[in-house]
């Protein structure tokens, strides 16, 4: 297996290592750019639970404020849960922390908020979220591979071996997102969940958050489909991009 790495990903560390030079830290460290973050990040991860909400809606939740959504709706707790999440991602990519089955019950829990109707159970058979074309972990195999999540086993399993890998971090964080996608241990919330444990790989080596949109769900779930070339250059892309947008939020 070769080392080969997405141009973008290249470009991104080229970025990086300016930004280094130039005295600045890594962007998600950056508290005057975090509530523009987070807002965004919130938007994509509806998004990918097939809800279209505005940055508006999601900071009035989050700040307590008269707005689209009560306080009691379904819409207002997934907006908290997913903040809490974020919180649980930064907080262990601050100790370099890689994701494990932990940081998946972790995620888990915050996502759970009252009214928030979570379906967090494992699934018995596809999940909600199921994608035509994907071969997803049989339902009598996923509780043992979901114990055993790590980037090393979802490396092995998107790549189907451990040799030249895992590389670099943003192909790590790519077959985590994947590998998570045809592991799919729940009823329901398995693509937001597959994308803040890629993120968490990406933060802990001092990469910007897999930064997905609202409209990005439809290219997810037909690239994560692709052949991996394909797919890892259009994750690539995406954190490429993240680097520009939050680099623009800070402006």
């Amino acid at each position: 297996m070769s080392r080969w790495i997405p141009e973008a990903a290249t470009e991104l560390d080229v970025c990086l290592a300016e930004a280094i030079l130039e005295g600045g830290g890594p962007v998600l460290r950056d508290a005057s750019r975090r509530t523009s973050r987070d807002a965004r990040w919130i938007l994509g991860l509806l998004g990918l639970r097939g809800l279209r909400v505005t940055e508006n809606d999601v900071l009035a939740v989050l700040e307590q404020r008269p707005g689209r959504f009560r306080p009691e709706h379904v819409e207002s707790a997934w907006i908290r849960g997913f903040r809490r999440a974020i919180d649980a991602i930064d907080r262990a990519a601050d100790f370099g922390r890689l994701p494990t089955r932990q940081t998946v019950q972790d995620l888990i829990e915050a996502l759970g908020d009252a009214g928030s109707c979570v379906r967090n159970l494992p699934r018995t058979d596809l999940p909600w979220d199921a994608i035509e074309g994907v071969d997803y972990v049989p339902v009598d195999r996923a509780a043992e591979v979901l114990d055993q999540f790590s980037v090393e086993s979802a490396w092995r399993h998107v790549h189907g071996t451990m040799d030249a890998g895992p590389s670099h971090p943003v192909r790590s964080a790519a077959a985590v997102c994947r590998a998570f996608v045809e592991l799919s241990p729940f009823v329901d919330f398995n693509l937001p969940i597959a994308c803040l444990v890629a993120s968490q790989v990406l933060e802990s080596s001092g990469y910007p958050t897999f930064l997905v949109h609202a409209g990005d769900r439809g290219t997810l779930r037909e690239v994560i489909k692709e052949p991996l070339p394909i797919y890892e250059h259009w994750f690539a892309e995406v954190v490429l991009a993240s680097w520009h947008v939050l680099g623009r939020s800070a402006a």
